[in-house]
């Protein structure tokens, strides 16, 4: 058995454990928190709401800028094709004249060769014209270009 003076020691805890315990059931009650329980679980179910809207959007944004993707790697294709084909010039007659041009500074550069008079002059002149006509094609060619690139940048804009 235990020695009397643990035991009033132990009635003494016990004692004051159920004084303050009596003290706090003497108190005022708790507050009610319900009002506030409630409020907080409205912004938690709107903030999920929220939430699911901004996912979605972002589902939305990302399949959009998957096809902005596919766009741009199409067009990319399109003048990688476009550039790996010889350039058209922009009607016949300019082709005709084109082919004109190369014509005569060829025939031009045979006659220098060949030592006849006036010669130089010629080919000179039929060089320029052929510079001209390779510029001539090269606007063609960018104009096309440009004239298919349009529209993508406008839907870019848009």
């Amino acid at each position: 058995m235990a020695e009397p003076s643990e035991m009033e020691q132990s009635l003494a805890r016990l004692e004051a454990a159920l004084s303050a315990t009596a003290d706090a059931l003497d108190g005022p009650p708790p507050e009610d928190l319900t009002p506030q329980l409630d409020a907080a679980r409205a912004d938690l179910s709107r903030a999920r709401d929220d939430l699911e809207g901004a996912r979605a959007r972002i589902e939305a944004l990302e399949a959009e800028v998957e096809g902005h993707q596919r766009e741009v790697e199409e067009a990319r294709d399109r003048v990688a094709a476009d550039m790996a084909r010889p350039p058209v010039a922009a009607d016949a007659e300019e082709g005709t004249r084109l082919r004109a041009a190369l014509e005569a500074l060829t025939a031009s550069n045979q006659q220098l060769r060949d030592g006849a008079d006036g010669a130089a002059d010629a080919s000179l002149q039929a060089e320029i014209d052929a510079l001209r006509a390779a510029r001539a094609m090269d606007l063609a060619e960018m104009r096309a270009l440009l004239a298919e690139l349009e529209p993508l940048m406008e839907s870019e804009d848009a």
